[in-house]
């Protein structure tokens, strides 16, 4: 087949299918959406490969220590996670404490994790669309974003009579995906603290233009700033007394 023919086949199964989807618009409803947040527990090993990489091993627990999964506060969990310090001792305490970060990958490069949590702390103080587009399947002209990830929803309908879809997140990853997603539908922002040295990052929950996640940094920053304008200065009346001799 001739390539010319492939493309012209291939731009009219598009203008099809545009076609049908203004004929078949989305259907919006407005349905509660209830996020568990359920993990289970794991043992977790880190060992040193054939190649000298860190690799993190994990199992389920013996029967009878963690065998159905236990509630987790997802945003503290990411709180945690971003202000871990970079050893493989801290990383494993903290699995320890949470369970399974990808139950379907028993084996994941440690370099992995922490590239998350790269990406996880500049995605949260990116714009509102740019967000949207890592998070989205399709947000790149058809390609998925950084955390473009297919969560499992299920249809339930309590005794009550109300109607819910329940969206299931089996670890850690998955979780604090989850809430990118959720802090996105709520319209929430993100900033990183301007001071020096600090990596904390926090909502962003008024109007007013906050640059530090609290006031003790605010303070330090203080303290910092007004040292460096009297280095400067002393540096200046140094410099002014020496063109004077």
């Amino acid at each position: 087949m001739d390539v010319r023919d492939i493309g012209a086949r291939y731009r009219k199964e598009r203008h099809h299918a545009e076609d049908a989807r203004r004929k078949y618009p989305l259907h919006a409803i407005v349905v509660p959406v209830q996020f568990p947040f359920l993990i289970s527990l794991a043992m977790s090993e880190i060992q040193q490969d054939a190649e000298g990489r860190a690799i993190l091993r994990q199992s389920s627990v013996p029967l009878g220590e963690g065998l159905f999964p236990r509630p987790v506060d997802s945003w503290n969990m990411r709180d945690e996670f971003l202000s871990l310090k970079q050893t493989d001792d801290e990383l494993r305490r903290f699995l320890d404490k949470y369970g399974w970060w990808d139950p379907t990958r028993p084996s994941i490069p440690v370099e992995e994790l922490w590239v998350f949590r790269e990406t996880l702390t500049r995605v949260l103080c990116w714009p509102e669309k740019t967000r949207g587009k890592q998070l989205s399947q399709t947000g790149f002209h058809g390609l998925p974003g950084l955390f473009a990830t297919r969560l499992q929803a299920t249809f339930e309908y309590s005794d009550g009579g109300s109607p819910k879809f329940v969206v299931i997140t089996s670890g850690c990853a998955d979780a604090m995906i989850a809430t990118l997603q959720c802090d996105l539908a709520r319209g929430k922002e993100f900033r990183k603290c301007a001071r020096v040295g600090c990596d904390v990052i926090f909502s962003i929950t008024n109007k007013h233009d906050k640059q530090y996640h609290d006031r003790d940094c605010q303070h330090a920053a203080l303290v910092q700033r007004r040292r460096e304008e009297q280095r400067k200065k002393k540096s200046e009346i140094r410099a002014a007394r020496k063109r004077s001799k």
